[in-house]
């Protein structure tokens, strides 16, 4: 059995305890491999009520967070997967706890019990100013990945950027995956491409992403709209709502554009979901085109073959601008750039690219193949 560490667990959504359970569902579904989970937030509000949160898998939270209370936890783990974001286990991202209990039960194996480390990195270090606490905080942090990966038989990470780094620590024990889609993509055959004219554009995501997408984007929106080319500016996701006390969102769109354009879309099950962006024809976000690969929202886009459009595509790769990603800056430019590709029909071309990129690189299968790699290695 698989053991899984992670921050939070089911029913909350934070984006490392929704990927550890889907993780642990593939693994099971394609290996045969099973899965528990230790939720290291003692306060966890569905610890102790039931033994198989949403259904799956067993779980409990730590007494507390300390070393002592995860080392008993652990203590009869054969296999432990660790979901690793630092200020998901300490406010100020210095799991020392963490760190002890792992190495206190990684040391402990022995040629008849042997012990196997996997950690699937979400984020690292921190870095900042030297009036913010992440300039003192960031090599703390370093040092406490240093040690955790030293520990590891192998490790995951969702970027080209953090897997450089990781391999400057401890080469040769990282692969990289891209967070897959959070929804199920529907069949190529049931998507509607654009054939020309006005678009639905959709933005996706937490309340604050979409905030900051309209803010991001707002020139190309109003162009779109002043150009008679925005059919539908389309937000959605949790507590997404128009009407009179309009969400943040919501409320930066109106300022923007007429009501009769917006629609939103809250709490879709993830076939409406997936219907919802296989509709779409241009996915708008906020995000630095750096950490392109740990946005489910954006892989869930590209897998119902809707493509992104990104404030910038510097540092894309692995994704091509032009071919599955756009850039816009909310330059004339660039802005002009975007008409024209969708006034040349363009954009099924870049839809299809990237439903096809997402289904060569960012599927769950290609996920958990990269950890049952790590699972059949021999130790190190």
């Amino acid at each position: 059995m698989l053991t899984h560490i992670t921050p939070r667990f089911a029913p909350q959504i934070d984006g490392v305890g929704d990927y550890a359970r889907l993780l642990a569902r593939e693994l099971e579904r394609t290996h045969g491999w099973p899965s528990r989970f230790i939720v290291g937030e003692p306060a966890w509000a569905e610890a102790g009520k039931t033994g198989a949160p949403a259904g799956e898998f067993p779980a409990t939270a730590v007494s507390r967070r300390d070393a002592a209370a995860l080392s008993t936890a652990i203590a009869d783990a054969e296999v432990i997967v660790l979901h690793y974001v630092s200020y998901g286990y300490n406010s100020r991202g210095v799991p020392f706890w963490v760190n002890r209990a792992i190495r206190r039960w990684k040391q402990s194996a022995t040629a008849e019990k042997p012990r196997r480390f996997i950690i699937v990195f979400h984020e690292l270090w921190a870095s900042g100013p030297p009036w913010r606490s992440e300039f003192y905080l960031g090599p703390v942090q370093k040092y406490l990945i240093r040690e955790l990966h030293g520990l590891a038989d192998g490790s995951i990470t969702s970027t080209p950027n953090m897997h450089r780094r990781l391999d400057a620590l401890s080469p040769g024990k990282t692969k990289f995956a891209p967070i897959p889609s959070c929804v199920q993509p529907p069949a190529l055959a049931q998507r509607r491409w654009h054939t020309g004219g006005p678009v639905t554009v959709v933005i996706f995501g937490q309340q604050a992403s979409r905030k900051l997408t309209v803010e991001t984007h707002a020139p190309l929106i109003r162009a779109l709209h002043a150009a008679g080319l925005l059919k539908e500016l389309r937000a959605v996701g949790k507590g997404c709502t128009g009407g009179p006390n309009p969400s943040a969102d919501v409320a930066a769109l109106r300022k923007i554009l007429p009501a009769e354009v917006i629609s939103t879309q809250r709490d879709l099950p993830p076939e409406a979901l997936a219907a919802s962006l296989a509709e779409a024809d241009l996915f708008l976000t906020y995000y630095p085109s750096a950490f392109l690969c740990k946005s489910s929202a954006l892989t869930a886009a590209m897998a119902c073959g809707c493509p992104p459009v990104l404030p910038e595509t510097n540092e894309a790769y692995p994704l091509v601008p032009e071919r599955e990603v756009l850039a816009c800056d909310g330059s004339a430019t660039a802005i002009k750039r975007i008409i024209t590709l969708i006034q040349t029909g363009q954009i099924e071309r870049l839809g299809r690219a990237a439903r096809a990129w997402y289904d060569a690189h960012a599927t769950w299968e290609r996920t958990t193949e990269a950890v049952a790699q790590h699972l059949r290695a021999p130790h190190v």
